[in-house]
């Protein structure tokens, strides 16, 4: 029900009470009987929406004559006003405000009574009066009433010398004398005020949260609060943030900023926004660790990450020894698998990469080389001799390659032969694929992402006895959902692969997001599956084939409105490009790197927002770009990826193949950073972080909590550490 409350900080006074109430209550109160020009006050009044009242509390400090005064209060209420409800607030053990920290807790006491009175006035008017107390109580509600809002201001002004008038007895006071009231004017300080704008959204500044004890009687002690500053300081860090934020929105606005990032860091200092637009990444080699550690601690998102080339020699030798009892009983129970794997082990221990490499390269040969042996266990077998020397393996698989000068523009054909010991060679079995999903979320973990895009051609691990709608399942398990990764699905084609392959794929999306559900799934797995597919990705050698050659393939995915990532522009020119998104309205791109070639096609990208993913390391690896920490890659094209930040292009940072191109998503933001001349500034790097979110493939309220999520966890490392204060 609604109630008109009326909270006033509260002394040693008690005729200040009459004095309000004979304003706001005037209709049964004759306090102002003997002021000539009462209706004139009156008239004032109603102008400003001043209405009875039915329930008066008081805030005020703990000592004897205050509890004398509010004795008084009571007595002449019980006989001159019983229809208005006395409650009072105290502030336990503080007599008065003799210094900062109990001026500060008597404000917070205020504070929670205003907010307390909204809740209950249920729709009410609250009017708030600074006419008792101290100046510094005064001060305190008429800022409680910025802060939360209130009808109207009240106070009373006086020309009589102090406000004791010791002739008048609480049982024997009803108005003041002509004379009295001639000297003493209640007035309207200003009218209704709204909550302030920086609490709508925080739900937490409220009553339950900052409670209030009110007293209703003498004997009632309930209306004790103990010393506190909670509220206030809670209020005053909203409201700094508030006044930062619009400084920093006017300061972006006046310099037409291109691109988006995190809404909440416009919660920070202008001097730390400042810093982060100032200081670079990638610039100093011997900067290079705190580079990382700094860029480590930022929330991520990953979108362009092949499930086929996240694995180091190290972890292809873990995931091959999740089959170590099957590779035994092959071996026990096949003479010729023994003599083939002894021939590999004693080509291992001379040495002989290269002809290893050559046996390697033969696939069908290399992957079943026995008949009656199936996948992947020679190939479990073979990195199982590299249990105990991981190094030689990486010799093995990199060769000169290990470095990252001659590691450059190597070719996508080279490139893509350094996976042939993982992927579809080793993930063919369910041990396999879930000793390798527990990989990446090792490598998402330490690089503190979030939220990670996988792609994955599931038809490809199905040659060990698998079918493809199994290896979702099992993916979709082992990277369930936890508090520190979320995982999404992305499924491929290959331009230059098996087109029975491409039509397995799209028809596995079909059947897993129509009804009924397929058989041997439940409903459970099904919605899982529809909640993490993300998107259909086209990739292979560019050059094989063009996007718009896949049209009537992908045509069912287009009509059921899967979203689509094509590789383009990595090895081919700007037409390519061009061919994806026209050809196959591509919502992202892959690489993107000869856009510049095509202006037009760059603005269509602008108008149409669509993100490019970039991915520096393999992009260096396998086109060849300068980095100011490599010698041999002076003279090579610069990176076009600040070009593409700089116009306002929503762009991404990605690994590819992290196991192949040797690296992590905290590295290659660094990596973005080296190949741009003059380095990036960490305010670039939120931004590109920020497009990671934005860009993903995730539902509209996923993204949107996704958003949030990493906005807060960004603006928490800032407060947390010493970048928050200019």
């Amino acid at each position: 029900m609604k109630t008109n409350i009326l909270v006033a900080t509260f002394g040693s006074q008690w005729l200040i009470v009459p004095e309000l109430l004979g304003f706001t209550n005037h209709d049964t109160l004759d306090v102002y009987r003997n002021r000539a020009d009462f209706d004139r006050i009156l008239e004032e009044g109603c102008r400003f929406g001043i209405a009875p009242v039915s329930e008066l509390w008081l805030v005020s400090t703990d000592d004897e004559s205050t509890a004398q005064a509010i004795c008084d209060v009571r007595e002449w209420m019980r006989r001159a006003t019983p229809g208005v409800r006395l409650r009072t607030a105290i502030l336990a053990g503080v007599p008065d405000l003799e210094n900062a920290v109990q001026s500060r807790q008597m404000r917070d006491l205020v504070f929670r009574a205003v907010l307390k009175a909204h809740e209950a006035a249920d729709g009410g008017a609250v009017f708030l009066s600074l006419a008792g107390g101290r100046k510094t109580m005064s001060g305190d509600i008429q800022e409680a009433g910025t802060v939360f809002g209130c009808s109207a201001m009240l106070h009373v002004l006086s020309r009589l010398y102090g406000r004791n008038l010791p002739n008048y007895a609480p049982g024997d006071f009803t108005s003041l004398s002509t004379e009295e009231a001639a000297a003493i004017t209640p007035v309207a300080v200003f009218g209704a005020r709204t909550r302030a704008a920086y609490l709508y959204g925080h739900d937490e500044v409220g009553p339950a949260v900052f409670p209030l004890s009110l007293g209703d009687s003498e004997s009632d002690g309930s209306g004790r609060n103990p010393p506190d500053t909670r509220l206030i300081e809670r209020v005053e860090s909203l409201s700094k943030r508030a006044g930062i934020v619009l400084s920093n929105f006017s300061a972006a606005t006046a310099m037409d900023e291109r691109g988006e990032t995190f809404r909440s860091l416009m919660g920070l200092h202008p001097e730390t926004i400042r810093r982060l637009q100032e200081d670079k990444i990638g610039v100093r080699r011997e900067d290079g660790a705190a580079d990382l550690d700094w860029i480590r601690a930022m929330p991520k998102a990953e979108l362009h990450c092949h499930f086929g080339g996240i694995l180091t020699p190290g972890q292809m030798v873990r995931v091959a020894l999740s089959e170590k009892d099957r590779v035994l009983a092959a071996l026990s129970g096949s003479a010729p698998f023994r003599d083939w794997l002894s021939n590999l082990e004693s080509l291992r221990r001379g040495r002989q990469w290269e002809s290893i490499r050559k046996i390697c390269a033969a696939k069908a040969d290399f992957r079943f080389p026995v008949p009656g042996i199936s996948a992947p266990i020679p190939v479990c077998a073979f990195l199982g001799l590299f249990a105990d020397d991981v190094p030689a393996l990486d010799e093995l698989v990199f060769g000169p390659f290990r470095g990252e000068g001659p590691f450059c523009a190597i070719g996508i054909q080279a490139y893509e032969s350094l996976g042939d010991l993982q992927g579809s060679g080793l993930l063919q079995s369910e041990s396999c694929i879930r000793a390798a999903c527990q990989c990446l979320r090792e490598r998402c973990r330490e690089s503190n992402i979030l939220y990670c895009e996988v792609r994955c051609s599931p038809a490809n691990y199905a040659r060990g006895g698998l079918d493809e709608s199994e290896v979702v399942r099992i993916m979709l398990d082992e990277l369930a959902d936890g508090d520190d990764v979320r995982f999404s699905f992305i499924f491929i084609a290959s331009r230059h692969g098996d087109a029975a392959l491409v039509d397995r794929t799209v028809e596995l999306v079909q059947r897993l997001r129509s009804d009924p559900p397929p058989a041997g799934w439940s409903a459970a797995e099904v919605a899982d599956f529809r909640k993490r597919f993300a998107g259909f990705d086209l990739a292979g050698e560019e050059g094989r084939a063009k996007a718009s050659d896949f049209r009537e393939k992908f045509d069912k995915l287009l009509r059921s409105c899967v979203k689509m990532t094509i590789h383009a522009g990595e090895t081919e020119s700007a037409e390519s490009i061009w061919d994806a998104v026209y050809g196959l309205n591509a919502d992202r791109i892959g690489h993107g790197l000869t856009l510049e070639e095509n202006p037009d096609l760059l603005d269509k990208f602008l108008d149409r927002n669509i993100a490019v993913e970039m991915c520096p390391s393999s992009n260096y690896q396998i086109r060849g770009y300068q980095d100011a920490w490599v010698p041999e890659s002076k003279g090579r094209p610069f990176y076009p990826l600040a070009g593409y930040l700089d116009r306002g292009l929503c762009v991404t940072v990605n690994t590819d193949d992290p196991g192949i191109s040797r690296t992590t998503l905290d590295r290659e933001y660094l990596k973005a950073a080296r190949m741009t001349p003059g380095g990036l500034s960490k305010w670039q790097i939120l931004k590109l972080m920020h497009n990671g979110f934005a860009a993903s493939f995730a539902s509209y309220e996923r993204r949107r909590g996704l958003l949030r999520e990493a906005g807060r966890r960004i603006l928490e490392t800032f407060e947390n550490g010493d970048d928050i204060q200019p």
